[in-house]
C-alpha cells in the first residue's frame, strides 16, 4: 500500500489521543478550532527529534518521550496541557513504525488527557515535531526570582537514563537486571504533570534533568547572577544502578549525567514544608541536595 499524506492521517492519526469538548474542529481539516477557557492564557511548548536515515528509533518510545518532554514544559510554566499538534517528516512512510508511533502516541496522550488537533505531514528529511498547548489561570501569580540560599531539590533518582544511554552506544556494559532497570527509566519513565503544575506557583525555579542537574542549574540561575554547591552524597541514585557509577566517574557523574524527567527545584527556605508537602501529595520523591549562592556556576562540596 502506498501511503500519502491524508491516507497516513486516516490510518494513523485521527482517532489519537483524548477526546475534548474543547476541540471544536480537530484532526482533518485544514486548521483546528479550539474553545479555550474564559479567564486564561495559552501557552505552547515544543519538542524536535532529528531522525537518521534508515535508522529509525523505536516508535512508541519517541512518541511517548516527545510528548512527555512537552507537557513537562508547560506544567512547569504552570499551564494544564489539552492539545498537541504533530509535525512529520519522513524520507519513506513505513507503515509498521508508523503504527508503533501512532501507537505509543496514542498511549501517552490518552494518559494525559490531551488531543491531537492537528499538524502536517510530509515526505522529506526525518524530522519530528510536537507542539504541545496548554492553559494557564490568568490569577498564577508568577514566584518570585531564585535568590542565595534558597534550596536546591531533586525528585527521583539520578543517573539511570545517562546509564542506559552509555550503555546503549557500547560505552560500558551493565549486566542484564541493571540494564533493564536503567533502560525502563529511559524509555517509559512518567511525565510528572501534576506535580509539576502544583509546584508552578511556589517554586521560583524549576526544569527537567534532561540534560543533567548541572546544566538544568546553570541554566536557572546565570539569568539571575546565582550559582549553587551541589553535594554529591545527598544525590538520589537507584541502589540497583549505584555499584556502576565507579565505571563513570563516581557520584559526580550524576551532576551532568541525563536524567530524563526528574525536577531540580529552586525553593525559598521558607517554602520548605510547603514544598516538601506539595512533592509527597503527587507521589513524587525529592531529597535536598544543595544550596542557591551568589558565585556563579554549579560546583561539587563536601
Amino acid at each position: 500500500m502506498v501511503l500519502g499524506e491524508f491516507s497516513i492521517i486516516d490510518e494513523f492519526f485521527t482517532r489519537l489521543g483524548a477526546s475534548r469538548g474543547d476541540v471544536v474542529v480537530g484532526v482533518g481539516d485544514d486548521g483546528a478550532l479550539l474553545a479555550p477557557l474564559a479567564d486564561h492564557r495559552l501557552v505552547t511548548a515544543a519538542r524536535t527529534q532529528h531522525l537518521s536515515a534508515g535508522d529509525l528509533p523505536d516508535g512508541a518510545t519517541l512518541a511517548r518521550r516527545l510528548v512527555s518532554g512537552a507537557v513537562t514544559e508547560l506544567a512547569m510554566g504552570g499551564a494544564r496541557p489539552a492539545w498537541l499538534t504533530l509535525i512529520l517528516t519522513l524520507p519513506e512512510a513505513d507503515a509498521s513504525w508508523l503504527a508503533g508511533f501512532g501507537q505509543g502516541m496514542d498511549e501517552i496522550t490518552t494518559d494525559l488527557g490531551l488531543a491531537l488537533v492537528g499538524g502536517d505531514t510530509t515526505r522529506g528529511p526525518g524530522r519530528i515535531t510536537v507542539i504541545a498547548h496548554g492553559q494557564r489561570p490568568d490569577a498564577l501569580a508568577a514566584p518570585s526570582p531564585p535568590a542565595a540560599g534558597d534550596l536546591v531539590y531533586v525528585t527521583g533518582r539520578l543517573g539511570a537514563q545517562g546509564l542506559a544511554l552509555l550503555d546503549r552506544h557500547g560505552e560500558i556494559r551493565l549486566p542484564r537486571a541493571a540494564r533493564e532497570e536503567a533502560g525502563a527509566a529511559l524509555d517509559r519513565e512518567p511525565p510528572p504533570m501534576a506535580g509539576a503544575l502544583a509546584l508552578a506557583a511556589v517554586v521560583p525555579a524549576m526544569a527537567t534533568l534532561e540534560d543533567g542537574l548541572a546544566n538544568a542549574l546553570e541554566a536557572l540561575l546565570a539569568p539571575h547572577d546565582l550559582g549553587a554547591t551541589i553535594y554529591p552524597d545527598a544525590l538520589p541514585v537507584d541502589p540497583l544502578l549505584e555499584p556502576y557509577l565507579d565505571w563513570v566517574g563516581g557520584r559526580e557523574f550524576l551532576l551532568r549525567a541525563a536524567s530524563g524527567f526528574g525536577l531540580v527545584l529552586v525553593a525559598p527556605a521558607p517554602a520548605q514544608a510547603q514544598v516538601e508537602a506539595l512533592v509527597a501529595d503527587h507521589g513524587l520523591v525529592a531529597a535536598w541536595v544543595g544550596l542557591v549562592e551568589r558565585q556563579a556556576g554549579v560546583r561539587g562540596g563536601e
